[in-house]
């Protein structure tokens, strides 16, 4: 058995989807049994894998199995299960210290002799780990997008900025206000769309019809999902840093810059030739992060620890 071991928590997380994906790509192309390990059903998103509590699974653990850890739960949550097989799947390298004393010490799963090795989600992530753990196997699990919810089309658009608020909300909050206080005429006929409570299929309904999207995540936490998402979908994009396929030039906490962006983006929100562009952003998301290519790496990666 592999058992995928997840935070109590039901609220969007691309974290979260993105390991239930894993085990459903894991229990349909190989003879082994599956499990996700949550006390809690999401609700805002469909899986045919339904969780099982850590009670039960504790209850039906044997030595033969492998045990899923996230890589976001500090140093000692490893410890429940000494002597188990681990794999740690650090979706954000970002945030692996969280939780960690400020003065370092040996208690960390990523020294675990049971370890058999990380799955990260960018090169950036691999590279920190390859620095702070050289002994440590490390593999890159390609990461995709669902093209059927998330395309571009420009009937659906309307004059919308859409706003990720859940991380770095006082940076969402004093972006809008200076570049309303800068230029507030602009802001006319616009409306906020906030992307909270919702499920996977409004999420990104409500995703096609913004023209703006304020996504002020800190560059560095990981595969930028709901970047990569609002870029299927023809959304010009306010965040911090970029990645190959999204140009960003904002500096982290450059709240001016950031605000000009916005007033930049307004302006220019409809014309031949920035529709043009959407759509051959759009285009390469979905050359790059195809679902298909991230079954793939998946299937190698595992193939490799279950051999």
């Amino acid at each position: 058995m592999i058992a995928f071991l997840l935070p109590n928590a039901n609220f969007p997380s691309g974290g979260i989807r993105r390991t239930y994906r894993h085990a459903e790509i894991i229990r349909d192309n190989f003879d082994v049994g599956t499990v996700i390990v949550q006390d809690i059903e999401q609700t805002w998103f469909s899986s045919n894998i339904k969780p099982i509590s850590y009670l039960s699974f504790n209850d039906i653990l044997t030595p033969h199995d492998i045990i899923v850890i996230p890589g976001c739960m500090g140093p000692k949550f490893h410890k429940q299960w000494e002597g188990y097989d681990k794999v740690i799947y650090n979706l954000g390298s970002y945030y692996t210290f969280s939780g960690y004393p400020l003065a370092p010490d040996d208690i960390t799963p990523y020294n675990d002799p049971s370890l058999v090795g990380v799955v990260v989600v960018s090169p950036e992530d691999k590279a920190f780990f390859h620095y702070g753990f050289p002994h440590l196997k490390t593999w890159e699990a390609k990461s995709g997008i669902d093209t059927d919810l998330f395309y571009y089309d420009p009937k659906e658009k309307e004059k919308m900025i859409g706003i990720f608020n859940r991380k770095n909300p006082h940076h969402t909050i004093s972006v809008l206000n200076l570049a309303y206080y800068r230029n507030k005429e602009i802001f006319k006929d616009w409306m906020l769309a906030e992307f909270e409570n919702m499920n996977y299929e409004d999420y990104a309904k409500m995703l096609r019809k913004c023209f703006i999207v304020l996504y002020l995540d800190d560059p560095q936490s990981g595969f930028p999902g709901p970047a990569i998402e609002a870029t299927a979908c023809g959304c010009d994009i306010v965040m911090y840093g970029g990645n190959s396929h999204i140009y960003s030039s904002t500096p982290i906490g450059d709240f001016p810059c950031a605000a000009e962006s916005l007033i930049y983006y307004i302006r220019k929100y409809n014309g031949q030739r920035i529709n043009q562009i959407r759509s051959g952003n759009s285009l390469s998301i979905k050359k790059n992060y195809s679902l298909q290519s991230e079954k793939e790496s998946v299937i190698k990666i595992w193939k490799e620890i279950l051999s």
